[in-house]
């Protein structure tokens, strides 16, 4: 598990570097500042659950996240997401720290919120990290693809990737 977290984390070290330019903030073109976004994605699941209720399982889902940029590389959103494995709904609030190299811009998001549907648990509260990449296709639309893990209590441990589409506002 550390060594994927690792992993992660070096693959975005390795984007953020190859794609980051030598431009003054204020040059970027696909620079976000005080918009809003809507985030629609498909999401695939795997459940690591420890206990008496549940075992190991994968799963596919759909998400929604809607947000806004407070400064061009801070922004807060609300997710929702549903998974099939025992209908397991996640929401959760997070802040996500965007890297500005233009149109490729990778991004890390930590929150908290709660995870609903698993037998005998009805709402867990959980955290929540994400890392991911948007690509702008246009200066609104952007393809989003993100790797995330989501842990609540009763050992209840989500590892998460999907694949979207952004639309921002401006």
């Amino acid at each position: 598990m550390n060594g994927r977290v690792l992993a992660l984390g070096a693959a975005l070290v390795l984007m953020t570097a190859m794609s980051a330019q030598a431009q003054d903030e204020d040059e970027y073109y696909y620079e976000k500042e005080r918009s809003a976004y809507a985030e629609l994605y498909a999401a695939g699941g795997y459940f690591k659950i420890n206990g008496t209720d549940g075992g190991d399982d994968g799963s596919g889902g759909v998400g929604l996240a809607v947000g806004g940029h407070i400064t061009p590389n801070v922004a807060m959103d609300v997710t929702y997401e549903f998974q099939s494995y025992s209908k397991t709904s996640l929401a959760s609030y997070a802040v996500k720290y965007v890297f500005l190299t233009d149109r490729v811009q990778p991004f890390v998001k930590a929150g908290f919120g709660v995870m609903a549907g698993r037998p005998n648990h009805a709402f867990l509260f959980m955290g929540r990290f994400d890392a991911g990449v948007n690509f702008f296709l246009t200066e609104q639309v952007a393809l989003r693809g993100a790797a995330g893990y989501a842990v609540a209590k009763h050992s209840n441990n989500l590892l998460l990737a999907n694949l979207g589409i952004v639309y921002y506002f401006e």
